[in-house]
């Protein structure tokens, strides 16, 4: 049995250390590539919704929106009402609160099916947080109803968790009764209905607190205390007493230092900040009661100081605004002129930049919107925790199902998601290179064989409309530019043809040994008379007759291209030259014009192996084959150019 579990902790111990330098979104999604296993799917798909959640919202949407089409496919009920529901709350914090709400009822529905009282706990809890979020812009009697609405569907909830005994939803809902009841407080039409529902606020968070404590949860512990401090600190304010007592000082005073401590043990920075500022200020409203008022006074500065350093930290400029407004206030009450000075100004420059000159009691109200936004945040966090522990629990007992099997073949695994890492890099950049190649095979079709067809429409044209008033000579000379013409239409057609089958992969090397200056001296021949239409003059000479052991064809289509290009670009009446040199173990093929040059930018582009820089059209597809055929040869293309001087191109074969 010892063995037993010294091999399960070593099989966990090699998987936690594989997990951490591997990234987790990286194993789930190839999990959901290529696991047979549907629900395992589904529940990666709902594990990166969880990593996605706080940090892309649409990328959440779209792995729950996964999670759910195959959870309906495979008809599992259960995780298709997890999917519903935590797209429920996706929308939710888009503020898409009709989305939200029908997705709520929906896995609604589909939990009282199945009788998943966690899940109809969940569901009823956020439904009621829906109708507390609509009350921020709607009139008084439109909260009231949404307030009262809010209290049923969480109560609801409640019920579910009690019945199974989830500490951890019946926390939150009480949490969220306090929420609910402190801002029903706020609408009360008199002081006693108030204080009837601040004291029922007050009651939930306590029974919040007894819940959190049973599970540890330190944070929830101190959101509560911080949620009483501040309901206490709004009933002083509604009396309109212009003295804080010492009763309520002590109630404010005692939540917020327990609410600091839990926030430090849970090293929740911004809770930290918030207890801290609500401490400054606490202790100069109560030093306005007190003769001996410099003890509470210097409290509240190293509250505030401490607050202002965490405010900094988190870059909060409300935060830093209520910090110095407390050190200014702290220190005028001391008579300490320069301090309260010098803190007034900060205040003033932070006020500034937040409100941009604006009233200075706009900053209560960003201050609100930014701590409700927080405490949603906080509320749906918590909520949503709920939901997820059953799911987790799946998938933590289909781990442990396997655990032998994974450590066994643990190595194996990450070698293979190595190579299909590389194969799907590889299969990408050969989609890639397929696809420019493929967008721009009709702008090369254009430019191409827009040349030669126009002008054998031309001379067809003419021949038509001037036959009977041509001489032979001129007839001769229509006949020859036509077959020039011809010429250049077959060679962008073995062009076409040649950059098809290289696209295809099926360029084959027949290697056998020739003379090269046989080949060049028969393509000679066929351009020769291209040639001469510019009054350009081919020279040639290769005395050695050098001889190679490679596939005489594709050598001839290398040249046929870089030959015709050469002539193309050379201006009238100039040298094309050609050149074969033996250079140790390699032949070098020399092409030399006298034309327009090549920009040196473009030359580079045009050397690149990455076709998507080559500017096609100026050179046409038969650069784009010949690059090709040459690296089908394991040759090299090398070339130098001046504007309006020429170009000369080298092709490296190696025997």
């Amino acid at each position: 049995m010892k063995q037993l579990f010294f091999f399960i902790f070593l099989s966990l111990s090699a998987m936690y250390s594989i997990c951490q330098s591997t990234k987790r979104v990286d194993s789930l999604t190839q999990i959901t590539k290529y696991s047979k296993n549907d629900t395992i799917v589904v529940n990666s798909y709902l594990k990166l919704y969880e990593e996605f959640e706080y940090i892309d919202i649409d990328s959440a949407i779209f792995y729950c929106i996964n999670a759910l089409d195959l959870s309906r496919s495979i008809k599992n009920k259960k995780l298709e009402g997890y999917s519903l529901y935590y797209l429920g709350g996706l929308y939710d914090t888009k503020g898409d609160y009709e989305n939200a709400y029908n997705l709520y009822l929906e896995a609604l529905n589909l939990f009282e099916k199945i009788n998943n009282k966690q899940g109809l706990g969940g569901c009823y809890n956020c439904i009621g947080i829906l109708h507390w979020e609509q009350c921020e812009q709607a009139s008084k009697e439109v909260q009231n109803k949404k307030l009262s609405k809010a209290l049923e569907y969480i109560k609801k909830g409640l019920k579910y968790y009690t019945d199974i005994d989830y500490k951890m939803g019946m926390g939150v809902c009480y949490m969220n009764n306090g929420i609910v009841y402190n801002d029903y407080g706020k609408l009360a039409e008199n002081n006693e209905l108030r204080n009837e529902r601040y004291n029922k606020a007050i009651e939930n968070y306590k029974k919040a607190i007894a819940n959190f404590e049973i599970i540890s949860d330190g944070r929830s512990i101190a959101d509560c205390n911080l949620n009483i401090a501040l309901l206490y600190y709004d009933i002083y304010l509604n009396k309109n007493d212009s003295i804080l007592t010492t009763k309520y000082y002590n109630r404010i005073n005692k939540y917020l230092i327990s609410a600091n401590n839990q926030y430090k043990s849970s090293n929740d920075v911004y809770g930290k900040a918030m207890t801290l500022k609500n401490l400054a200020t606490v202790n100069i409203d109560y030093s306005r009661s007190q003769v001996n008022k410099k003890p509470f006074l210097l409290v509240s500065i190293n509250y505030a100081k401490e607050s202002l350093e965490y405010a900094n930290e988190l870059n909060a400029l409300f935060l830093k605004y209520d910090a110095y407004y407390s050190l200014y206030k702290a220190f005028k009450y001391l008579n300490n002129t320069e301090n309260a000075l010098k803190y007034h100004e900060l205040y003033l420059a932070v006020r500034d930049s937040v409100l941009d000159a604006k009233k200075e009691e706009t900053i209560q109200e960003i201050e609100t919107k930014y701590e409700t936004e927080k405490k949603n945040g906080q509320i749906k966090e918590l909520t949503i925790k709920n939901i997820k522990s059953e799911s987790t629990k799946a998938i933590y007992l289909i781990v442990a199902g396997f655990l032998f099997l994974v450590s066994v073949i643990m190595v194996f695994f990450f070698r293979q998601k190595q190579k299909i890492n590389t194969l799907l890099n590889s299969k990408n950049e050969e989609l890639e290179r397929l696809n420019n190649t493929q967008s721009k095979l009709m702008s090369i079709i254009s430019h191409d064989f827009k040349a030669p067809m126009s002008a054998f429409f031309s001379i067809t044209s003419t021949l038509i409309s001037k036959i009977d008033a041509l001489k032979k000579a001129d007839i001769e000379k229509y006949l020859k530019r036509m077959q020039n013409s011809s010429l250049g239409l077959k060679i962008q057609l073995e062009n076409m043809l040649n950059w098809s089958i290289s696209q295809s992969s099926e360029i084959r090397v027949n290697k056998a040994k020739f003379i090269l200056s046989n080949t060049i001296s028969r393509l000679i021949l066929v351009l020769e008379e291209f040639a001469n239409e510019k009054g350009i003059s081919i020279q040639f000479s290769d005395n050695d007759e050098i001889s190679i052991n490679s596939d005489e064809r594709l050598i001839s289509i290398i040249l046929n291209n870089l030959i015709t290009n050469a002539i193309k670009y050379s201006g009238d009446n100039s040298t094309v030259k050609i050149e074969v040199k033996r250079k140790e173990n390699r032949i070098i093929l020399i092409v030399e014009d006298h034309g327009i040059g090549i920009k040196e930018v473009d030359l580079r582009n045009m050397l690149s192996d990455d076709n998507s820089h080559h500017k096609i059209n100026d050179t046409g597809l038969g650069m784009v084959v010949t690059k090709e055929i040459i690296k089908k040869l394991n040759g090299k293309l090398l070339a130098e150019s001046k504007l309006n001087v020429g170009t000369t191109f080298y092709v490296e074969l190696y025997e």
